[in-house]
């Protein structure tokens, strides 16, 4: 939670392991096992007619899919977001972001229960439902400070990080606010409806102002 100054250095973009399935690199039928081309903050851009790659990232139709079958944002932490018992998740202003945490990105907003207000040993469990026309690859991103556990489908992500002193770690599947981790979630989503339900840890640091110690959670799913 200690603030740092962000550069402007293009957005680091993490890759894990879940379940010995390589994430961060989606292969489509017949694919020679690159990964799809994307922008430097990891955003999957929606590739034209002509097969060239556009600078803006991809535009959705009223359903939310695309005619051209190209990767979309289907789901984006914002006040669309539910918290805990079905109220609206809250935007964390401009004001109250930390230099120290990853730039916004593919209309994704960090968020919490309350705009720059967080407790010592905070928690909430933040959720979202979209609908899957169809499917070849998903992909979870995700920052958040403390730390998160994710289920997709109320299946639970394996955890892959850890923090704190305490023993055992602490684990869990999104452990930085600096930077976003990717995580292929190919294998729990449907064709149809989907839920994903971040549950996200503050980290006591014995402070008491307001957001003397600050949370959030930034996250999107990209699937096509």
């Amino acid at each position: 939670m200690t603030l740092k100054r962000r550069t402007l250095a293009a957005l680091a973009i993490v890759a894990i392991d879940v379940g010995g399935i390589a994430l961060g690199c989606a292969l489509e039928p017949g694919g020679t096992g690159a990964a799809p081309d994307s922008g430097a903050d990891g955003s999957l851009p929606e590739p034209t007619k002509d097969g060239s790659v556009p600078d803006a990232g991809p535009a959705r139709d009223g359903a939310g899919f695309l005619a051209e079958g190209g990767p979309i944002v289907l789901s984006a932490s914002g006040p669309s977001w539910r918290v805990d018992d079905g109220g609206a998740a809250a935007l964390i202003s401009d004001a109250c972001i930390p230099d120290a945490w990853t730039p916004s990105d593919s209309g994704a907003s960090w968020v919490w229960a309350s705009s720059c207000a967080a407790a010592d040993d905070e928690s909430h469990v933040f959720s979202s439902t979209f609908e899957l026309g169809a499917l070849t690859f998903g992909q979870l991103f995700i920052a958040v400070d403390d730390y998160a556990l994710v289920r997709v489908n109320d299946v639970s992500l394996p955890t892959s990080c850890s923090l704190g002193d305490a023993t055992p770690p602490i684990q869990g599947v999104a452990c930085s606010s600096a930077s976003v981790v990717v995580i292929d979630v190919t294998q729990y989503l449907k064709v149809g409806t989907n839920t994903l339900a971040i549950e996200a840890h503050n980290m006591p640091v014995g402070v008491d102002a307001a957001w003397g110690n600050p949370a959030g959670v930034l996250a999107w799913v990209v699937a096509r």
